[in-house]
């Protein structure tokens, strides 16, 4: 059996396929899966290995960095100094949740946790990715989780 499916983060697509066999009455091995899409990229705009170590010897570089507007991950721009040492630190930082650039911004509003966060210093220079959660209706606790520089 082939299938297409269109799903969203955190589902199990091998297990989805274990379940429709299950019903059935069958069982199933799911021999291939290919993500065809994945925060805001398509697959369809992916290079190979060749076309990647081919333009390493030219100008033209086919490597999109964090900034680029194409990544659908929330980012948080912080505003000066001392948030960007508190973060880089280690510390945690209490901000105004609307400080959370977001293109789905109803589903952030509702959001209890960002798994992923985009964090950018007060020079816009994206330095690490984050988390966020909620700390009250207005507000929401964040941390670095991997430093990026």
């Amino acid at each position: 059996m082939c299938s297409s499916d269109l799903c969203s983060k955190g589902t199990y697509v091998r297990v989805l396929g274990q379940k429709i066999a299950q019903h059935l009455g069958s069982c199933c091995t799911v021999v291939s899966l290919t993500r065809t899409a994945a925060s805001g990229f398509e697959l369809q705009d992916a290079i190979s290995v060749e076309e990647l170590e081919k333009s390493l010897t030219t100008n033209i570089s086919p490597i999109i960095t964090m900034d680029d507007e194409r990544i659908s991950i929330p980012r948080l721009h912080l505003r000066d100094g001392f948030e960007d040492k508190k973060l880089k630190n280690g510390a945690c930082l209490v901000i105004e949740a609307n400080r959370i650039q977001s293109r789905e911004i109803s589903r952030l509003q509702r959001a209890t946790f960002l798994e992923n966060l985009l964090m950018f210093d007060s020079k816009a220079q994206c330095f690490a990715l984050g988390y966020a959660s909620r700390v009250n209706a207005t507000q929401v606790q964040v941390k670095v989780k991997r430093s990026l520089i």
